[in-house]
């Protein structure tokens, strides 16, 4: 039993982030809606955040404005000037139904004049943080939007999505071992290991193949499949 609940662990794992590399390598969350948020700043700028979320995938941009002016009717962006210490990053997210493993771009950002819309691109030696680089995405609003291989943990996602896959994988086989089962009783074989029990002859109410216990003396005596008695 042991054995049986670490390998359908295992697939729970394995589950869980082939999806979610699959979904950051395929998922491009640039085409999606941006929510943009900003909060004042003490220095009188505004952090700006905008999310992008895809099936799979977020994309998390961030920057510190020293100067934000929006549209007072659409929320637009009219103005926007960065500071200049480099405190802009992208940040993918990838998992499902929770995200489960990110990593982050520490780069430029680009502003869609007009528009809350705010990419972050490559363009600078420093590597991905925790992550593989891809080629960049093509097409949507935000074509050449960068992408990569998450493979630093979000420890709440990971561990929800591996519970909640491992539950799946546990549900299918019980349920294909539940079908077979019923099926090898119905044709008056052992329930365990199919063992065909009509022409065993055996005097004891235990199957002679595999031991198994929970097989009825009637179902030895049955001549056909509509005969057997079997629980």
């Amino acid at each position: 039993m042991s054995r049986h609940i670490i390998i359908l662990a295992l697939l729970g794992v394995i589950c869980t982030i082939a999806l979610a590399w699959t979904c950051a390598a395929l998922v491009n969350p640039g085409s999606a809606y941006a929510d943009f948020q900003h909060a004042p700043r003490a220095d009188g700028g505004s952090d700006v955040e905008v999310r992008q979320r895809a099936f799979g995938h977020s994309r998390i941009n961030c920057a510190q404005c020293a100067e934000l002016k929006l549209h007072p009717d659409t929320g637009a962006i009219l103005i926007a000037r960065w500071n200049s210490g480099g405190a802009e990053y992208s940040e993918t997210q990838a998992g499902w139904p929770f995200r489960a493993l990110s990593c982050r771009n520490k780069s430029e950002v680009t502003l869609v004049t007009g528009n809350t819309g705010m990419q972050v691109h490559r363009s600078g030696p420093d590597p991905i943080q925790g992550g593989w680089e891809l080629s960049s995405f093509e097409g949507g609003p935000f074509g050449g939007a960068w992408r990569a291989i998450p493979l630093r943990p979000m420890w709440s996602g990971l561990i929800a999505d591996i519970v909640l896959w491992t539950g799946v994988w546990c549900g299918l086989f019980s349920g294909v071992g539940a079908m077979r089962r019923r099926h090898r009783r119905a044709h008056g074989r052992c329930p365990g290991c199919g063992y065909d029990l009509r022409s065993s002859g055996v005097p004891h109410e235990r199957c002679p193949e595999c031991g198994a216990t929970h097989v009825r003396r009637s179902s030895l005596d049955c001549s056909s499949p509509s005969g057997a008695n079997l629980q």
